[in-house]
């Protein structure tokens, strides 16, 4: 008869492991460990690791990745949680039936990835916020993921765009350089 209360209790105590994590995150960020690092294995991992969620969303998901894309040299543990802060904002932004694009392409010196939903979009008078700690429009949020994020790819040397439209979706684009191996820190 306890069961339901302790499926409660367990998801609110994973909502609080989550919000020390970027807090820790965020507070004390670690340092950088720079290897070869494949995007397109990163992205793939991460939609794998939250394909529940997107089913359970009946989320439609869009994937094209340049297979020709260099690898880049950087953190791989730190482009990983970019990838999953971005890919997990998208879904959360969505009703059920939504739309999810991820793309990467490869340019001179750099690699780009895209990621697309079909979301409520993020209201102009937010818009200059959403990369401020603790600033969040969510029930559950901690409001350090889109900071994070941008932390990570400005440690890359690369930048972060938001382009939203209100109740029409946003699209956030990462470019991080491919950094020479003799530029390793």
């Amino acid at each position: 008869p306890k069961k339901p209360i302790v499926g409660e209790m367990m998801v609110q105590m994973e909502r609080m492991n989550l919000a020390v994590n970027d807090l820790l995150t965020y507070a004390r960020p670690a340092p950088l460990k720079f290897d070869t690092t494949d995007l397109n294995g990163i992205i793939e991992r991460t939609l794998s690791i939250l394909n529940s969620q997107i089913l359970k969303k009946n989320i439609g998901v869009e994937v094209s990745l340049d297979r020709k894309l260099p690898p880049l040299t950087a953190d791989k543990k730190l482009l990983q949680q970019l990838v999953w802060n971005l890919i997990l904002n998208a879904l959360q932004a969505m009703e059920p039936g939504g739309r999810l694009a991820v793309s990467t392409v490869g340019n001179d010196g750099s690699v780009s990835v895209s990621i697309r939903d079909t979301g409520r979009g993020i209201p102009a008078r937010d818009r200059m916020n959403v990369f401020k700690p603790f600033f969040t429009t969510k029930h559950q949020g901690t409001g350090l993921g889109l900071t994070i994020s941008r932390r990570i790819v400005e440690q890359h040397k690369g930048s972060i765009e938001l382009e939203s439209v209100e109740n029409a979706g946003t699209t956030c684009t990462v470019r991080l350089p491919l950094i020479p191996e003799e530029d390793k820190a």
